[in-house]
């Protein structure tokens, strides 16, 4: 049974068309040397890890979405971006990681050709999908941090359409595209391989569509959520500034008022009701015009108290407010760096092999770890918003039981 499994995995390997998605399906003969020398151990190690991939995958993006749909204070517009996002991860744990690993088991050349293709629009479509929602997410972070007001708090039914309907409009016109290049390009009865259309003018179209144009829209809205954060941090230190002046300066005059109040009245009065005027002699005092001249002095000294006070909550609402938007940058800046990390190595091959030819493909191990590592991002997804999203956070642990 070793021996079959061990048989079954270099033939896979040599034969696998993980030109899925771009790649040259052809290994080189440093990559057959490889595969030869590939036991029933290392076998065993990247099924493990494959197996992991796709377990992280699915239990991270059902769990968010099962969250989103029990708790009434998520649905709002960010949250729907995120349950897109996670629908596309799922279904990329779900069609395309599976087969993938199907296929390096048992050959690609042993599976029917129609469930080739299928695997070959689910890898695009939904691998795509899950890009476009990222760029999506990334905005919906601008547009909150501007104060769209009316974007925040009117997300309705027709506003969430618009927004997730061209995430997959767009992937679907990536997609669809590479089934009809590789129908026209193989011999739907003859063909051997599982391997996607390797037409230059169809390799730019899909690698600028499905990547390198989500990614420059990451990098701009990051730069403009940047530089509208940096001048917003300005602006508030001089507001802070400006109202810590004033509220001193209020504060100062009220205390010197009542000083001066306190000066004016006789030193030695210690009773309401009566003063020694003589060593034989006491006079009444008014208490109703001593109780006055308390309040007076009170309503002085409360006015400045009211002042710190007053300049005490604004502080804090706008070091709320500010710490809102570093989480908010934080969070664009992580999914724009894990997006980078897990797709940048496939689709800068993906983009050179076609033109350059086989001499440029990297060795078999460097190549599956290019495959995966994108697929990887599906499963990084959901942990990225349990961490740096405080109100998610906060609902999942109420959906798992966990007390603060």
């Amino acid at each position: 049974m070793h021996n079959n499994l061990t048989t079954a995995w270099k033939s896979s390997l040599m034969s696998e068309g993980d030109a899925v998605r771009g790649l040259s399906a052809n290994p080189t003969p440093g990559n057959l040397d490889q595969v030869q020398s590939m036991g029933v151990l290392e076998a065993s190690f990247h099924l493990s890890i494959y197996g992991a991939v796709i377990i992280l995958t699915l239990l991270g993006n059902i769990l968010v979405l099962f969250t989103i749909y029990r708790r009434n204070s998520l649905h709002n517009m960010s949250m729907f971006l995120v349950a897109s996002l996670s629908v596309s991860d799922l279904m990329v744990g779900i069609f395309v990681m599976p087969l993938k690993v199907v296929f390096q088991i048992i050959g690609q050349n042993h599976m029917p050709y129609l469930v080739c293709l299928m695997w070959l629009f689910f890898d695009i479509f939904f691998c795509t999908a899950s890009i476009m929602t990222l760029c999506m997410i990334g905005m919906d972070r601008y547009w909150i941090m501007r104060g769209k007001v009316s974007y925040i708090y009117h997300s309705n039914q027709q506003k969430v359409f618009y927004m997730i309907a061209p995430v997959y409009v767009s992937s679907l016109l990536i997609a669809l595209p590479s089934v009809v290049f590789t129908l026209l390009e193989n011999d739907f009865e003859q063909t051997e391989s599982c391997q996607i259309s390797q037409n230059l003018v169809f390799t730019l179209y899909s690698t600028i569509g499905a990547f390198y144009l989500p990614f420059i829209i990451l990098v701009i809205i990051y730069v403009k959520i940047y530089r509208y954060a940096r001048v917003r941090w300005s602006r508030q230190r001089r507001q802070n500034n400006q109202s810590q002046l004033q509220h001193r300066s209020a504060g100062n005059s009220n205390s010197s008022a009542v000083i001066e109040r306190s000066r004016a009245q006789p030193s030695h009065v210690h009773h309401p009701t009566a003063v020694a005027k003589s060593s034989h002699e006491t006079v009444e005092l008014d208490p109703k015009r001593y109780n006055r001249k308390n309040r007076v002095n009170s309503q002085y000294l409360n006015a400045g108290l009211q002042a710190q006070i007053c300049l005490q909550v604004e502080l804090r609402k706008r070091q709320k407010l500010h710490r809102r938007e570093i989480r908010a940058i934080t969070t664009v800046f992580v999914i724009l760096s894990t997006f980078v990390l897990c797709w940048f190595p496939f689709f800068v091959l993906a983009l050179v092999v076609p033109f350059c030819g086989p001499q440029c493909e990297p060795n078999l191990y460097v190549r599956l770890a290019i495959d995966w590592l994108g697929y990887l991002n599906s499963a990084l997804n959901p942990f990225i918003y349990a961490v740096f999203n405080l109100d998610f956070r906060k609902e999942l642990k109420l959906t798992l039981g966990i007390q603060n």
